[in-house]
């Protein structure tokens, strides 16, 4: 049996998968982000509640909000600092008394969407999370692409937009990686509240923003305007660098079907290809997607 969790900087999913990668079960807890004792402890709790009689865990695979270096175990992570630096892997193995794999959470669900959702049979899938933060992975003929500090797919950083920001008169934020205005500042979730926060002074969560677009409420145009820019922006250049057959979309903003629409013909525009038909479309696949991908790792070359 294999214990799956997917460490998020909101919660923290559980799920026991068989020998095939069938989910048998899953549990969800709110993620101590701060306190990493905290955080193993409970992983550890919730280890023994899950294991039912007879149940031992012979593998331990985990999906974060983050980045993990697969030869140091360095792990980055702004959104749950409690597993950022270095030890995390070793404390959990000690705790659990299991071996343990680790990947980042975007490069999890691109490897579900490539092998379980409708990336199935298209060679290179760009899989991106567009959530609180966003993030991306890549899986070339079906395995994920290795690089070598395990940043691959990482959209949302290293893309400084502190520039763009002070043309629009916004005194630009930056980003906990230390990179600078990252587009994870201002291109998700929390981002499109701080945008229109920083646009309007009205403190609006996404999805009400992204509700009163719909309506084509003048209060909100231009924030999502905006938003579309640096996110399309971005997107353009990953998809002309790599030339994906299908960049599937999950995450907490990808629930706005008007939202994903327009992003797509928006990133089309802007390649060198110009492409006739949707390359942006939502995750067909139903549950955690970072979860059904985490549940792969020992059986896909990484």
């Amino acid at each position: 049996m294999k214990l799956v969790i997917d460490i998020g900087g909101t919660k923290t999913e559980f799920g026991v998968f068989d020998e095939k990668s069938n989910l048998l079960r899953t549990h969800t807890i709110s993620t101590p982000v701060h306190n990493r004792s905290g955080l193993i402890d409970e992983i550890k709790s919730e280890s023994s509640r899950l294991a039912q009689s007879n149940e031992i865990f012979t593998q331990v695979n985990i999906s974060i909000a983050g980045t993990s270096n697969p030869e140091s175990a360095q792990i980055t992570s702004s959104n749950v600092p409690a597993i950022a630096g270095l030890g995390f892997k070793d404390d959990l193995e000690n705790a659990l008394s299991t071996p343990c794999q680790i990947a980042n959470d975007a490069s999890c669900y691109a490897l579900a969407e490539a092998h379980k959702g409708i990336g199935r049979n298209h060679a290179v899938v760009l899989g991106i999370i567009l959530g609180s933060g966003i993030g991306g992975g890549i899986v070339i003929n079906g395995s994920l692409l290795p690089g070598l500090t395990g940043i691959a797919g990482e959209l949302g950083h290293s893309n400084n937009l502190a520039a763009r920001m002070k043309a629009l008169e916004i005194v630009p934020d930056e980003c906990d990686c230390g990179a600078g205005t990252c587009l994870d500042v201002y291109g998700a979730g929390i981002g499109l509240n701080r945008l229109h926060m920083a646009l309007t002074n009205n403190d609006l969560p996404a999805k009400e923003i992204l509700s009163l677009w719909d309506t084509k409420d003048d209060t909100v145009l231009k924030t999502v305007e905006i938003f579309m820019d640096l996110v399309s922006d971005t997107l353009a250049q990953i998809v002309n660098f790599i030339d994906p057959h299908i960049v599937p979309i999950t995450g907490g903003l990808s629930n706005s079907q008007k939202l994903i629409e327009s992003l797509d013909r928006v990133v089309r525009a802007k390649t060198l290809a110009k492409l006739e038909t949707p390359l942006i479309v939502p995750s067909t696949l139903k549950g955690n997607g970072c979860l059904l991908g985490a549940a792969m790792l020992p059986n896909i070359a990484i």
